[in-house]
């Protein structure tokens, strides 16, 4: 009975054995393909960064620090950093605010202390408050001119300055040119530049939206479309 079953046996594990090694590679082929990552199309953003003077002279930005999010994560990143900023603004406008109620009650009490007789327990009781109000006042002026040190209330610097996370990032060479290699999509590109002119500094900042779906582009960050001009190509944020 044994020595029937044997042959039996051994061709049918030889026709086992024998489309073993396709199944095993076909699936593992199968299974590397699906396991690779989808092709990703390569894009780039070729550009400049100038500004355009009053007299019309071109200042190319060198050193200039052009980086990019995409549009998709940038309100999310921005909202840490925008809230800490209103936060601030909001302190400055409760500060200017009561400073300028100590002024109108420090003028309003000027009147009343001239007409008093000096040394009269009325007049003692306005230039005793006449002072608290002056120290007050002087001291939110004080904490108005620190706040305005601290804060960049009219430019949208602050919360800029605080972006994280970039996916790339391109700094400009001495003509101000930059670029930078990026999968198709849409990005927003986010710069700060200076300028010392005479004794004063000019900021600037961009937060500039580009569309990589269909193509490469070019893009000039200039003065047209600076964050203050709220252009349509410029991500407008309620600072």
């Amino acid at each position: 009975m044994n020595r029937l079953l044997s042959p039996a046996i051994g061709y049918m594990l030889i026709a086992v054995f024998a489309t073993y090694p396709n199944f095993v590679y076909g699936q593992t082929a199968e299974s590397k393909k699906s396991a690779r990552p989808p092709f990703k199309v390569e894009r780039s953003i070729e550009g400049q960064v100038f500004i355009v003077t009053k007299d019309r002279s071109n200042i190319k930005l060198a050193l200039v620090n052009v980086a990019a999010y995409p549009e998709s994560d940038l309100n999310s990143k921005l909202s840490r950093p925008l809230k800490e900023a209103r936060s601030e603004f909001e302190r400055y406008q409760k500060v200017k605010s009561r400073n300028a109620d100590l002024k109108a009650e420090m003028e309003s009490m000027q009147g009343p202390l001239n007409r008093e007789t000096y040394g009269s327990t009325k007049y003692l009781e306005l230039h005793t408050r006449y002072v608290q109000v002056s120290e007050d006042w002087a001291n939110t002026l004080v904490e108005l001119e620190t706040l305005k040190n601290a804060l960049s209330l009219t430019t949208p610097r602050r919360y800029i300055d605080r972006l994280s996370g970039p996916i790339a990032v391109s700094r400009t060479d001495v003509d101000g040119v930059f670029k930078l290699n990026l999968a198709a999509g849409a990005y927003v590109l986010v710069a700060t530049g200076d300028r010392q002119v005479s004794s004063n500094s000019e900021n600037y900042e961009w937060l500039v939206k580009v569309n990589l779906s269909k193509s490469s582009q070019k893009v000039i960050l200039s003065n047209h479309n600076l964050v203050s001009t709220k252009c349509d190509e410029c991500v407008n944020i309620d600072y």
